[in-house]
């Protein structure tokens, strides 16, 4: 379907990208690579989840988005404005925050469930 939608952008934008067919290939090459990578990180999450607490996994989640982003500040330069810092805080505390009241509710179900 985006193809039939952006056929003619995307033939566009890929030419520009990839001028001569050795940059298309690499080019294709990245595209598959980071599919193949973004499975493998799905896949370890998956067993990570079933191998750990929910907390414990929710948490380490927050901090590889922590990770991420001191990363991305440090090796690529990338300016934190003020208003990026408050986001970026919010969101990940946020998300910090939403895992810890699922856990409780979920505990809070569970103990429930035995009285």
């Amino acid at each position: 379907p985006s193809a039939a939608a952006e056929g003619r952008i995307a033939a566009s934008a890929w030419r520009a990208a990839a001028p001569t067919a050795a940059q298309s290939f690499e080019l294709l090459r990245q595209i598959v690579l980071t599919g193949l990578y973004f499975y493998g990180y799905s896949e370890v999450a998956m067993k990570a989840l079933k191998n750990v607490h929910p907390v414990t996994h929710a948490i380490g989640n927050t901090m590889r988005r922590v990770v991420i982003m001191l990363i991305c500040i440090a090796v690529f330069n990338t300016p934190m404005s003020i208003a990026g810092a408050v986001g970026s805080a919010t969101a990940i505390g946020g998300s910090y925050v939403y895992a810890m009241v699922k856990s409780a509710e979920k505990a809070t179900a569970e103990a429930a469930a035995k009285s």
